[in-house]
């Protein structure tokens, strides 16, 4: 059996009831090697070389994307859809360029130089190839149905180009109708004269391609196609582009500061290490002889780092835990050492857990002074903490055998260098401590003791711009956590080291978070293959990969709102305090201008003790939705303008 004759088979349509086969052309029978909008940089610096012109390639294309909307905008108004004739668009161009050429040369010259470029950047897979052929072995009208603003003739130019011809080819520059509406399908009917009923549409957009296609009439068929497609409906998976990009950067900054070694600290890290295994595995085939770094999961926690760090019962040792958390309990502080469930201890500060409160300034309070002024809880937290300290590097040693001498390289999700200063102090100052962190906060001039963190996606010590990446710190804490507890401490059992987890439930790991983890892992896997199988530079979709992220953050879908709001996030350390999103938020229920002023006040957007960072989320839950049509466009423009001041005049 066919190619053709298997997807229909496969899709439950009969040969008989096809008399007339569409294809969408480009992700469908045309793939490129570069973005679309790579495609236009390289149509304008070409524009700009040939021509003369005045203008830069950024300027020509600002130029041109202008007379876009004016000619969309006048074919609106004259009751055709949102979509321009080419000719009308460089005549529109023409004159906002006034290059000294006639309009008849210079509508030439653009054409020319676009099917040029697209003739360079495209290609057709061998699977679509044998596809296409088999379609034309089924002797019916082959026809293509495109939604991109070049002339008929031209894109059957690209299609000739590379061994395809087919019998018609509708464009939406040429009737001005979208696939996207349903007209162009009623012009590409009525001009076949064929029954709808009889016509099937094939594409790789499932709403244009498929939905429209049978809102007309016509049989349609979606084809998942094994590239990157930004239109993946799994919660979340607009993310995976970013997290390739991620492990793409971090295993060369690996092998430029010669680790051979690299811990991914728990919880986080364990899916980040995942991803870099797969990203390691598929370069190493591409590339054998490059070097292949160990990966392993270092289970640790600033819990289990703080108290290896103790030397002392001083009040500087203990600073940490109340450092961004003031007010605590005592049953907190003991806890955060492990040693609330000590008996001995339990007996010498009972009335002060007996009386167990929330102590607004605990750092400066009358039972902290007690604490720190008993003779027991000093010798007991000082043989705890060198107990641990050595369990600590037998355990490290465990993973990394050679860290004396090679140093310490730890990977994890960010921000302020908290856990991988602690493990660095407790290790002494003859270990060097090199972090990698997906986003990091580190301001400059910091002080990291014997090492360096490094922000791999987002770096405070390199440049003074906000990017989107550090947005929401919690979303991403949330969607790579994992399914097992923090870790308390480390003790010996049958002859090793081994972590102790605290016990957690973790059932919305198993219900919410491993789904969506596993949608986030295909799709990563997808873009690794399609870009190394095309030998493409990264560097290529390092925005597309970053615009994808941003429409994420700004526009998230109502789905994966409701799964984010159903994810628990805990503080294991210092206050211990479970974070439910919108928690705190019931004087917001009841809209009024103040309260939404109040809210959009908050620091940070929306700060962590109210639950979420994510205002896109809080507006949805005080069903304020909305709102965020106006207010996720007003973040998005600033940073896209910003951006655009610093690499003009800046970097």
């Amino acid at each position: 059996m066919s190619e053709f004759r298997e997807l229909l088979d496969r899709n439950g349509i009969a040969d008989d009831s096809v008399e007339c086969i569409a294809f969408d052309v480009f992700d469908t029978i045309l793939h490129r090697h570069v973005s679309p909008d790579e495609v236009l940089h390289l149509w304008a610096c070409d524009m700009v070389e040939e021509l003369s012109l005045m203008d830069t390639p950024a300027t020509l294309l600002i130029k041109r994307r202008i007379a876009g909307w004016l000619v969309k905008f006048v074919s609106v108004l004259t009751g055709y859809d949102k979509e321009c004739r080419y000719p009308d668009l460089i005549r529109v161009l023409y004159y906002m360029v006034l290059p000294r050429i006639s309009f008849f040369e210079f509508y030439r010259r653009a054409l020319d130089t676009e099917v040029g470029v697209e003739k360079k950047v495209t290609f057709i897979p061998e699977s679509k190839r044998k596809l296409i052929a088999s379609a034309f072995c089924m002797e019916k009208p082959v026809i293509c149905i495109s939604d991109y603003p070049l002339p008929e003739e031209s894109e059957k130019e690209i299609l000739k180009y590379h061994g395809i011809e087919v019998e018609r080819l509708f464009t939406s520059s040429d009737w001005r109708f979208l696939k996207s509406t349903g007209r162009l399908y009623k012009r590409a009917i009525e001009c076949m004269r064929v029954d709808p009923l009889k016509a099937i549409m094939i594409g790789d957009n499932y709403h244009s391609d498929y939905i429209k296609a049978k809102e007309e009439g016509m049989q349609a068929i979606y084809l998942d196609n094994s590239n990157i497609s930004t239109k993946s409906n799994a919660p979340f998976s607009k993310a995976a582009g970013m997290l390739y990009v991620f492990t793409e950067r971090l295993y060369r900054q690996l092998v430029k500061d010669g680790c051979s070694t690299a811990l991914f600290l728990s919880r986080e890290g364990i899916f980040l290490k995942k991803l870099f295994d797969y990203y390691q595995r598929d370069y190493l085939k591409r590339h054998p002889g490059k070097p292949e770094i160990k990966s392993r999961v270092f289970f640790c926690s600033r819990q289990a780092a703080l108290i290896s760090s103790i030397f002392t019962a001083s009040r500087e040792e203990f600073a940490e835990i109340y450092k961004n958390y003031p007010t605590l309990r005592v049953s907190d502080f003991l806890r955060n050492l492990n040693m609330l469930e000590d008996i001995e201890i339990q007996k010498e500060f009972g009335e002060l857990l007996q009386n167990d409160r929330l102590i607004d300034d605990f750092e400066h309070s009358r039972e902290y002074r007690t604490i720190l002024n008993s003779e027991m809880f000093s010798k007991k937290c000082i043989d705890n903490s060198d107990e641990q300290r050595k369990l600590l590097v037998s355990y490290i040693e465990s993973l990394s055998p050679d860290f004396k001498r090679e140093g310490l390289y730890l990977i994890d999700i960010g921000y302020h260098g908290t856990c991988s200063n602690l493990i660095g102090k407790a290790l002494g100052g003859g270990v060097r401590v090199q972090t990698y962190y997906l986003l990091s906060r580190i301001s400059r001039g910091a002080n990291l003791g014997n090492g360096d963190i490094k922000g791999i996606l987002y770096d405070n010590k390199k440049a003074d711009r906000f990017n989107v990446y550090a947005y929401d710190e919690m979303f991403m804490e949330k969607l790579l956590s994992a399914g097992c507890g923090s870790v308390n401490g480390y003790c010996w059992s049958a002859g090793e080291v081994k972590p102790v987890l605290s016990d957690e439930n973790t059932e919305y790991y198993d219900r919410i978070v491993q789904p969506v983890q596993d949608h986030l892992y295909k799709r990563y896997c997808k873009i690794a293959r399609y870009l190394s199988n095309h030998h493409i530079d990264i560097a290529r979709y390092e925005k597309r990969f970053e615009k994808e992220y941003m429409d994420l953050i700004f526009t998230p879908t109502r789905e994966e709102m409701n799964l984010y709001m159903q994810i628990p996030m805990k503080d294991n350390f210092a206050a211990y305090r479970y974070y439910k999103t919108m928690v705190g938020y019931e004087a917001y229920k009841e809209f009024s201008f103040e309260s939404f002023v109040k809210l959009l006040s908050s620091k940070e957007m929306i700060i962590r003790s109210q639950g979420t960072k994510w205002i896109e989320v809080a507006l949805y839950t005080m069903n304020l939705n909305i709102l965020n049509r106006l207010l996720r466009e007003i973040p998005y423009l600033a940073i896209k303008a910003y951006n655009t001041y610093i690499v003009k005049n800046v970097i």
